[in-house]
């Protein structure tokens, strides 16, 4: 999100959101079926997707904001600090998977996966632009958003269901790492 503030202020901010929005219903729905498929068979799997409060909370939220309901300022207050607290232990948890990490652990497997994350997902985004005519404003946050590096939820999710979180850990920091490079990279190119 900063990235995309400072390129874009308030009105990038808010298309973003709905892009962050989609893709972690996407995330916390298919992506925690698929990742729970390795540990269940598939009747598990689903109910590993209903017992996740996200996608409720994210209904929730979406019903309050359309309906106009205002919620108490102290409930704001409280959900804004329980909300200030995800950052922190995400990363705390990035670390703790990161004192795995050996030299050798699958770099291979990582850097395909960082490419795949910082060079492919944003080709694939101008491709869907490109397609949909999709211009200005809203095309220029979903290629940067797509060319955003591996998010750190995908660690706690990874660790929850033992799917290579060590693996993902490295992905995340190496994608972070690159990022600098590539960000900007796409950056000069949708900004010319």
């Amino acid at each position: 999100m900063p990235v995309i503030g400072f390129l874009y202020g308030d009105k990038g901010i808010e298309i973003a959101t709905f892009y962050i929005l989609a893709n972690t219903i996407l995330a916390y729905t298919l992506g925690i079926f698929l990742a729970a498929q390795g540990k269940y068979d598939w009747q598990q799997s689903i109910k590993q997707v209903i017992k996740l409060p996200l996608v409720y909370t994210i209904i929730i939220g979406v019903g309050l904001n359309l309906s106009g309901i205002k919620l108490p300022a102290t409930i704001l207050k409280t959900l804004s600090t329980i909300g200030g607290a995800t950052i922190p232990l995400s990363l705390v948890l990035l670390g703790m998977e990161l004192t795995h990490i050996h030299t050798c652990y699958k770099w291979r497997v990582v850097s395909w996966s960082s490419a795949l994350k910082l060079l492919l997902a944003p080709l694939i985004a101008l491709l869907v632009v490109f397609i949909f005519k999709i211009e200005g404003l809203v095309a220029g946050v979903i290629i940067i958003e797509s060319a955003m590096p591996s998010a750190v939820n995908t660690v706690i999710l990874t660790s929850k269901f033992d799917c290579e979180p060590i693996q993902t850990a490295s992905s995340v920091l190496i994608s972070t790492v690159i990022s600098v490079f590539t960000l900007g990279l796409w950056v000069k190119i949708i900004l010319g």
